[in-house]
């Protein structure tokens, strides 16, 4: 997932479009919205995976947080009754979108559109799952990511169209007003612009014509089946009023035109919806929530309110410990090694009884109970054993997984925090596994600058993996861009990286 934008979830009305890099940290004052980011892009991930399209579920197998349960709660309590919720994100050069409409005490939304853009082959896909109804636009584009000034604007007035309809179907009550009449008029003249440009498109682009196809479809299928289904139809049809022009049948003429396009392109756009179907099926979300955790002499297999517990069943249950050799082994050792943890050089794991584990780490030869060390040092041990067991999940898998963190600098001291940067770089570079992370910590983003100076980063040849989003106390986000030297072209919010200055001044 590239960006997330979405409109009427919780706390947004509009919430614009926002870009997600390999390491993303979200940083703001609380109740500024960073969570509801996550919530939105989680429920997304779990619609996309479910295959389902005609129901969009408001509970969350990977976070127990964003169980929102009810339509009423995930809708922003500023929109009116009749009005959406939507979500807009991309996956490389597809844009999908997502519209739900729900009723008081339901957990589960009804998918009222369900849109596909394929911004690098000119497909234009949407679905109406409530209603059973699917259309497939093409529009040719000649390499969009040359950006084809044409082509980019014809995707932006697709994009528009869908929701100009929208706006005039909701206005529909009262045609005599004004607010109706300048949108219906809005939605001409995109209508018409559109149709220049594809005219614009097609005739410098040799390599066949545009297409406008609608269909019905008859059960709740997963989004590929029901996107197959619709390819053979098209063939059915060009194949039968193929034999009617054979006949003599001249009237079909024009609507046999429509369909011999998708048959020259029908191959085409079925490689690029299994290769969406791919990518989705590719991503995988972890979420490690900011759980303070206990110091205990045991920790119980079955105290599944105890984070740490946990984490050290699952590391013994994949046999971790016992296998020296792997990329999760080493990335525990390495980390517990690091001096500013101060955790020490090894850990060791027994299960007593099959019902709980005692956890100890050997230090200058000498084994101490992890409940004797600091809660720095158990918050941190706990870190490294959470993505030591997604890196071992991931090993030898395709998959491209994005870890999202929640305060990892919980419990830790301003170095360790500085030096969590480090842990993540060799998380998103040795790994492949992307971040986001959820952070109220100045020097983890302090260093973020440190390292950005120390590389060099050049966004040709060698790109800035970090991403930094603020997050408002008025509801607005932006992007803060690093320069070559580490700094930020924008400025922070008040309270973040000012706060620490203000209380300086103070006493003086």
């Amino acid at each position: 997932m590239n960006s997330i934008s979405f409109k009427n979830f919780r706390r947004f009305q509009d919430f614009p479009s926002t870009e997600i890099g390999p390491i993303t940290f979200l940083v703001g004052r609380n109740n500024s919205g960073k969570s509801t980011m996550v919530k939105a892009i989680l429920l997304v991930s779990d619609f996309l995976k479910s295959r389902q399209l005609k129901n969009f579920s408001l509970t969350n197998s990977v976070l127990e947080e964003a169980n929102i349960v009810t339509f009423e709660r995930a809708k922003n309590k500023l929109a009116k009754h009749s009005d959406v919720i939507s979500f807009v994100f991309d996956i490389e050069e597809f844009s999908i979108g997502i519209t739900i409409y729900g009723h008081e005490g339901k957990t589960n939304a009804e998918v009222t559109q369900f849109v596909v853009n394929d911004k690098k082959k000119g497909f234009f896909l949407k679905i109406e799952p409530q209603k059973f109804l699917i259309d497939l636009e093409s529009y040719k584009v000649k390499n969009i990511t040359s950006k084809d000034e044409e082509a980019i604007l014809l995707d932006e007035l697709i994009e528009r169209r869908v929701k100009l309809k929208k706006e005039v179907e909701e206005l529909s009550g009262d045609k005599a007003s004004y607010e109706f009449i300048e949108k219906n008029q809005e939605l001409l003249d995109c209508e018409a612009t559109i149709k220049i440009i594809k005219t614009r498109i097609n005739a410098n682009n040799k390599a066949g014509k545009s297409f406008v196809l609608s269909d019905t479809y008859s059960k709740d299928e997963s989004f590929i089946k029901i996107v197959r289904d619709f390819a053979e139809n098209q063939l059915f049809f060009q194949n039968m009023l193929y034999n009617k022009i054979q006949k003599g049948n001249k009237k079909v003429n024009k609507e046999y035109e429509n369909y011999q396009a998708f048959k020259e392109d029908g191959l085409q756009f079925l490689e690029r919806f299994n290769e969406l179907s791919s990518k989705i099926n590719l991503n995988e979300f972890y979420y490690l929530g900011a759980n303070p955790t206990k110091q205990s002499a045991l920790f119980a297999i079955r105290d599944r309110n105890n984070s740490l517990a946990q984490a050290v069943h699952e590391y013994c249950q994949q046999d971790i410990d016992k296998r020296p050799g792997s990329n999760a082994f080493g990335f525990v050792r390495k980390w517990i090694q690091e001096p500013m943890f101060e955790i020490g050089e090894d850990v060791e794991f027994k299960l007593h009884a099959g019902e709980a584990y005692e956890v100890t780490i050997k230090s200058n030869n000498v084994k101490i109970p992890l409940a004797d060390k600091g809660m720095g040092s158990i918050q941190a041990i706990l870190l490294i054993l959470r993505l030591a067991c997604i890196i071992d999940r991931m090993q030898d898998r395709n998959e491209i997984a994005t870890i999202i963190i929640e305060e990892p600098e919980l419990n830790l001291h301003p170095a360790l925090q500085s030096k969590l940067a480090w842990m993540f770089m060799e998380v998103y570079e040795k790994y492949n596994i992307h971040l986001i992370i959820e952070t109220h910590s100045e020097y983890l983003i302090r260093n973020t600058q440190v390292i950005v100076k120390e590389n060099e980063y050049d966004q040709n040849l060698n790109p800035n993996p970090f991403n930094v989003i603020y997050f408002d106390k008025n509801m607005k986000q932006w992007k803060m861009n690093y320069r070559n030297d580490g700094k930020f072209i924008e400025d922070f919010g008040n309270g973040f990286f000012d706060e620490a200055s203000s209380l300086a001044l103070d006493l003086f």
